[in-house]
């Protein structure tokens, strides 16, 4: 077997100082059954294990099955827009839910986080980890129009959603969870992947970001603790769906999902043949 990277690939030390996956594997634990959400090619997966967790890693791409199987305890390859992990964990519940730099890749992250109410054990609870697209390299960068998406960092070509300290509370209130505890790793002004602020943004307005504590959070680490019932609407203004009804009708089922994937497969051979 040929290892693969990913590249969100990094070191992964539960000690290491202002480190996201570091404080996300401290907020874990020891001893868990934990659903990893986003495994990737498996980095975070080691660390998690080498805790004594039980880990069930979930991953969209099929590549990182094998690799996955060596380290975790187990392994579902889905796709988490598809809304399948309640029908999947049927009867099953964990310690630990950890979604690591994966939210802000779905598109209804909201969704996502509500099946979480029925797949958490007694006294269970959410980690996530999220960029801030509030770092002051990006305000400002926004204040001579640059909105430039990149490979990975804060804007990630693939960011599909995008948070802050205060949206972050909110997106957990509206889904039934509160943050029990929020962390941050930090990079300073002209420290991330943006590099120096453009040379013509004013002094003023980099002091005035700087006053703001937030302005130098790279990304959040928080603990989500389930505090009611989820609420019974969930959506945008004006959607009358209760939370089954709208999973039932955005989520597909897997067999649903291979058999597309199947009729697409055959649509390519037919096309190189």
């Amino acid at each position: 077997m040929t290892w693969m990277s990913s590249i969100y690939e990094s070191l992964v030390d539960p000690l290491r100082p202002n480190d996201a996956h570091g404080i996300a594997l401290q907020l874990v634990g020891r001893d868990k059954t934990v659903l990893e959400l986003g495994a990737a090619s498996g980095h975070v997966t080691k660390a998690l294990v080498s805790q004594g967790n039980t880990v069930t890693a979930v991953e969209r791409d099929g590549r990182f099955r094998d690799q996955l199987s060596t380290v975790a305890n187990e392994v579902v390859i889905t796709d988490l827009d598809w809304l399948d992990l309640r029908d999947k964990f049927t009867g099953r519940t964990f310690d630990v839910i950890l979604a690591g730099d994966v939210l802000e890749h779905c598109r209804r992250p909201d969704l996502v986080l509500l099946q979480c109410h029925a797949l958490l054990a007694q006294g269970g609870y959410v980690v996530v980890s999220l960029p801030n697209i509030a770092h002051a390299d990006v305000r400002l960068a926004l204040l001579t129009g640059q909105f430039d998406y990149r490979p990975t960092g804060l804007l990630d070509a693939t960011h599909l959603r995008f948070f802050t300290r205060q949206s972050i509370e909110k997106f957990a209130a509206e889904n039934g969870f509160e943050v029990a505890e929020i962390f941050a790793s930090t990079a300073p002004i002209g420290g991330t992947e943006f590099g120096p602020p453009p040379a013509d943004v004013p002094r003023e307005a980099i002091e005035f970001v700087q006053r703001d504590r937030d302005s130098v959070v790279y990304q959040y680490i928080a603990r989500l603790r389930p505090t009611t019932s989820p609420p019974r609407f969930v959506g945008y203004p004006g959607d009358a769906h209760d939370n089954d009804a709208l999973l039932a009708e955005l989520g597909l089922s897997l067999d649903a999902l291979s058999y597309a994937r199947t009729q697409l497969h055959l649509v390519n051979e037919h096309l190189v043949t």
